[in-house]
């Protein structure tokens, strides 16, 4: 897929690149669950961000923001986990930071109007705060917000279905030494 100012990919296309590049984060070996756990939950968090887009009859920018930022949230956790083999934000880095570095370097959005790339960026950024700033507009404050609600939904699903060891690669012990 080309990446362009003048070509505004389609969602399908977006979410290949996606799994175009968690596949280079990918060896094939054992090790590689947390990375396979990762992809999958943030396209399912692009699914919730997709359920609350159809039920809430949003704008379109607000909608396709909202969208992209649900998906590529968590592209710094690839990075994060290879180099430190931890998604622990407090053991290495915040993951929220990295995922918007990616998002700038890897050009993902760069196709998309200055308006949705903005407020995506800022859902990415935000995404992982237990309090966001009070200056945020009502619109990056809802693309935040539906971010943030679509990433929980899937978090206390996979806490149902999964343990800590394949969720965060650290054992309830590591994580409770580590706030």
């Amino acid at each position: 897929i080309s990446l362009s100012p003048e070509r505004l990919l389609s969602f399908d296309e977006h979410c290949s690149l996606f799994r175009s590049y968690a596949a280079n984060f990918i060896t094939n070996r054992t090790e590689d669950a947390p990375i396979r756990l990762k992809e999958a939950h943030s396209l399912r968090v692009y699914t919730h961000v997709e359920n609350i887009v159809r039920t809430e009859h949003l704008p379109d920018d607000i909608a396709r923001a909202g969208l992209l930022a649900g998906l590529y949230h968590d592209c710094g956790r690839f990075p994060q986990f290879c180099q430190y083999r931890t998604f622990v934000d407090a053991a290495s880095v915040n993951h929220a930071h990295l995922s918007l570095k990616v998002l700038k370097k890897k050009g993902f959005l760069i196709g998309e109007t200055p308006r949705v790339r903005a407020l995506a960026q800022t859902a990415v950024l935000l995404h992982n705060r237990s309090v966001l700033p009070e200056r945020l507009t009502p619109d990056a404050r809802l693309v935040t917000d539906m971010v943030r609600d679509a990433d929980k939904l899937d978090i206390m699903n996979t806490m149902q279905t999964s343990t800590p060891e394949t969720i965060m690669n650290s054992t309830l012990a590591e994580l409770a030494q580590s706030k």
